[in-house]
């Protein structure tokens, strides 16, 4: 069965969906984070971006954590990558409350981060000493998501030229 985190996971994301009542958040790749993903969902007031950026780096640290974790352990694909590609779609929502914030610098960063993680998901190609019977990661199509969303929040830091007279 292919996963696929798709533009409307980051689109959830950035609407801050609250699970439905009695419905639990998990996540069994990287339990880790489950703590971080429920102070995000119990975040009231959305329309701060201080409070929202506060929010989901600990997200970002967390499936980073276990990023690293997973590739000390070798596993490449699927734990590291879905690791990898949770931590750049919440980069990607954290770099645009820095971006609210005018913390343009910081944003670069995070989007770069973001763009260069999925990156590295879209071009993985298995080794044979990891191969999993795929020629690409299961996340590639997210992967691409990503990076295009990484690139388009990018393209909106660089500053136009002015036209000299």
């Amino acid at each position: 069965m292919k996963r696929y985190l798709s533009v409307a996971f980051l689109s959830a994301l950035c609407a801050w969906a609250q699970p439905a009542q009695g419905q639990q958040i998990a996540d069994g790749v990287c339990p880790t984070a489950v703590p971080a993903i429920r102070a995000m969902a119990a975040l009231k007031d959305t329309s701060d971006p201080v409070k929202a950026a506060d929010v989901v780096a600990p997200v970002v640290a967390a499936y980073k954590a276990c990023a690293q974790l997973a590739l000390s352990d070798g596993a490449i694909e699927p734990a590291a990558h879905y690791d990898e590609i949770r931590a750049a779609q919440y980069l990607v929502v954290l770099g645009r409350q820095l971006l609210k914030q005018q913390k343009y610098d910081e944003a670069h960063s995070v989007f770069a981060d973001a763009r260069k993680l999925s990156g590295d998901i879209a071009d993985w190609l298995p080794s044979s000493r990891n191969n999993t019977g795929m020629s690409h990661s299961q996340y590639r199509d997210s992967a691409i998501e990503v990076a295009k969303a990484a690139d388009i929040e990018l393209a909106k830091l660089v500053p136009t030229a002015t036209p000299t007279p």
